[in-house]
């Protein structure tokens, strides 16, 4: 009887000072990623509806800076839409990502954007910008990462994905940290999506 109850003290202890622990930890983080997907669907929605032109006036008139006008809107959403505080290109021990957010708090958003232009800034630029983030969520004590990419082409992207078929967003899991691919058509509509033409993306393990 009594080697019984010593079983079912050390299973409660168990529990309670390990399992439990555990359990709340990771419903804690999941509960962060799914708000941060939530802020950014919206982000990605607003754009292709409503600002799409408005941002890309912009970016024509200065080309040079392109990357930074869509980042410093990305940067103003997310404060706004998801009260994050984000840093742009803060300095870690592996360079600079484009945006860090919740520096002070126990999980730091780490983010990237890239143009995607299908030229100088086409697949491999944004196989580098996948090589970057996942050096830079470790600096940060994060196993998730978001890859904002800004499709300034009629070209439709087909991400890697490693989660189920078709579901959003596409991620792929990488040298222990998880990517989500954040696809943003910033391309005022200039061709008819039977028309439009798609680009692979090169598997950011063997590139």
């Amino acid at each position: 009887m009594n080697s019984a109850r010593n079983v079912q003290d050390s299973w409660r202890e168990f529990a309670e000072d390990i399992l439990q622990p555990c359990f709340d930890y990771l419903s804690e983080r999941v509960g962060a990623e799914s708000s941060i997907l939530h802020t950014l669907e919206r982000y990605r929605t607003r754009i292709e509806w409503f600002d799409r032109e408005e941002l890309y006036t912009r970016f024509e008139a200065d080309r040079a800076n392109g990357e930074e006008i869509y980042n410093l809107g990305l940067q103003r959403f997310l404060f706004l839409e998801g009260d994050h505080i984000t840093h742009a290109k803060p300095r870690s021990a592996s360079g600079e990502a484009d945006l860090i957010g919740d520096l002070d708090g126990r999980d730091p958003l780490v983010c990237d954007g890239k143009i995607f232009d299908g030229q100088g800034r086409g697949k491999g630029y944004i196989v580098k910008g996948v090589h970057q983030i996942i050096k830079y969520a470790p600096d940060y004590g994060q196993h998730t990462a978001y890859l904002v990419i800004y499709n300034i082409t009629d070209k439709l992207l087909d991400l890697p994905a490693d989660g189920a078929p078709g579901a959003w967003p596409p991620y792929a899991e990488l040298s222990g940290v998880r990517v989500y691919f954040i696809h943003v058509r910033v391309l005022p509509p200039t061709t008819t999506a039977s028309k439009a033409t798609r680009v692979t993306l090169t598997n950011p393990d063997t590139t």
